[in-house]
């Protein structure tokens, strides 16, 4: 017959039956409960493929920005979960674990370092789910984090130190020079300027 599977039927009941040789024969049965136990035979799964969220440029510091969930068909220490982002990530982003779920893991990402829109405007992040079973195994998601532009860097002259000749009995408001500058924030809080002299 089939091998057992805890995660299909965790419990059978099977009734064992003793019968005699003596004529007339005499019997009793008795139900026998037996508990299949487990063993860590399913890793870890995120609830999604990918998730994804936009936060603004000027989030603080240890604040909450996402949560992903993972589950994990296996029961006890065996589906007990931690989480952890690819070194790559670390340098902008941390996850712990949200001790407040019992059936699923829940993994709260938070803002580690300073972010800049204009350096890097979207953070890929490879999350791991590992349960504390053995051998230990490990899920993989993945969160995309797109930062949402403030406005933090102000215009700059292309050149700022113009030279302009004018000449004498030049009409009135003829333009002299072109001048032109840069914003390295997004149109919203850049271009078009407003010059004055």
């Amino acid at each position: 017959s089939n091998a057992l599977d805890r995660e299909v039927q965790d419990v059978y009941y099977v009734t064992v039956l003793a019968r005699d040789k003596g004529s007339p024969p005499m019997s009793c049965d008795a139900t026998v409960t037996i508990y299949i136990d487990d063993i860590n035979d399913h890793s870890p799964r995120f609830t999604q493929k990918v998730y994804a969220t936009k936060i603004s440029e000027s989030v603080a510091k240890g604040e909450a920005v996402a949560r992903v969930v993972a589950v994990d068909n296996d029961v006890g220490f065996n589906a007990k979960l931690t989480f952890s982002l690819a070194e790559s990530n670390r340098q902008h982003f941390y996850i712990v674990s949200d001790d407040f779920m019992n059936d699923t893991g829940v993994g709260v990402v938070s803002v580690g370092g300073i972010l800049d829109r204009e350096a890097v405007p979207s953070h890929r992040l490879h999350i791991l789910a590992i349960d504390e079973g053995t051998p230990r195994l490990t899920g993989t998601g993945t969160l995309i984090i797109n930062l949402l532009d403030v406005n933090d860097n102000a215009p700059t002259l292309a050149n700022q130190h113009i030279p302009i000749i004018l000449y004498e009995n030049q009409f009135p408001n003829r333009p002299v020079s072109e001048v032109s500058a840069h914003d390295r924030d997004t149109l919203t809080n850049g271009p078009p300027f407003e010059f004055w002299v």
